[in-house]
């Protein structure tokens, strides 16, 4: 089975931990890399077709062209992993979706929340080909690393029960919530570990006001024991490092549909803290895990405080079966192949 992907492979390796084990071949490409002899176009983010540019009224008339074009030698299947970008500045962002809503032929959610919310949003789609397929654990480029060997790496004090938020930072707002929430949590030794602390200045017109503002701020944080911050993009191959020396894993987010780092955590068995949104409520409503109250810091703190306390154990291998690659892997392709059948 021939899968097109118009896109660019990405850092995310979500498709990597399926493409692994698929029986098949993902092909990526551009609008105009299509052939005739792929049977699936599947698209995952569709502003990834667009390089994550905002697509012009022109570019969106061309895509509707390709997408007729497509619609009528292969079928189109849609991975639902947002319900709109996580850019705002993506003007053209609602008629993007809504076209890739109208010409696909099957449909992959990520949980049974996002599921019904397009659904129930969008009823032209209602007797379309629907199907829940759990997000993969990220175990493909996982490496095993000893805690002492991780924390002294980052610099992080042996006794510190650290919470690691990973990962961007997109908004003030949820910044807001790391800092305050973990301001609020009494507990001994604590240590926030940010991998990818965002400055916030666009606002600033001047580079070189830009540079000492940066080196303020991490002067500025490097005062306080209690905080460990980076600034810059993790290395693949240093992901387990921030993941192994963690205690729990925050996840700061407003009405998000699905996070990555909920099963990158899960991948190296950590405590997540995340909040009550999306699919993410169903992905932690189990006793390993903890959910808080977006809009409420004091919410995330207590989640927190909990989840350093009363820490659980467990092995993915045992509780997230459902989501190993090879199992994701192989729902996919059984839900690729019935759309094939469809159209005999």
């Amino acid at each position: 089975m021939k899968v097109f992907l118009p896109f660019q492979r990405n850092n995310n390796s979500f498709i990597d931990e399926i493409e692994y084990y698929f029986e098949g071949s993902f092909i990526y490409g551009d609008l105009y890399d299509y052939k005739a002899d792929y049977q699936i176009v599947n698209i995952h983010w569709p502003e990834a077709i667009f390089r994550w540019q905002n697509p012009t009224d022109a570019d969106l008339e061309e895509l509707e062209r390709c997408l007729k074009l497509w619609k009528a030698k292969s079928k189109i299947v849609y991975t639902c992993h947002n319900t709109l970008p996580h850019n705002t500045q993506l003007t053209n962002a609602e008629k993007l979706y809504y076209l890739v809503l109208k010409y696909a032929d099957g449909f992959i959610h990520l949980g049974t929340y996002g599921k019904n919310q397009l659904i129930n949003t969008f009823d032209f789609i209602k007797n379309k080909s629907h199907t829940i397929i759990p997000h993969p654990l990220y175990l493909k480029y996982k490496k095993e690393v000893k805690i002492n060997k991780a924390k002294n790496y980052l610099g992080v004090n042996e006794n510190a029960k650290v919470v690691l938020v990973f990962g961007k930072i997109r908004t003030k707002q949820e910044r807001k919530l790391i800092l305050g929430a973990f301001g609020k949590l009494n507990v001994k030794n604590k240590l926030l570990l940010v991998s990818r602390m965002p400055y916030f200045l666009d606002w600033v017109p001047s580079w070189r006001l830009k540079v000492l503002l940066k080196k303020i701020v991490r002067f500025y944080y490097s005062l306080f024991s209690k905080y460990k911050f980076f600034y810059d993009f993790v290395k693949k191959e240093d992901v387990a490092l921030f993941f192994t020396a963690a205690d729990v894993v925050f996840i700061p987010r407003f009405n998000h549909l699905n996070s990555g780092n909920v099963f990158l955590a899960f991948s190296y068995n950590k405590t997540v803290v995340g909040p009550k949104t999306g699919n993410i409520t169903e992905n932690l409503n189990n006793e390993c895990h903890y959910l808080y109250d977006p809009s409420s810091i004091t919410s995330a703190s207590k989640a927190l405080k909990k989840a350093l306390c009363h820490r659980k154990t467990y092995n993915y291998l045992e509780v997230y079966t459902p989501n190993l690659p090879f199992n994701v892997s192989k729902s996919y392709s059984n839900f690729l192949l019935s759309q094939l059948n469809d159209s005999k």
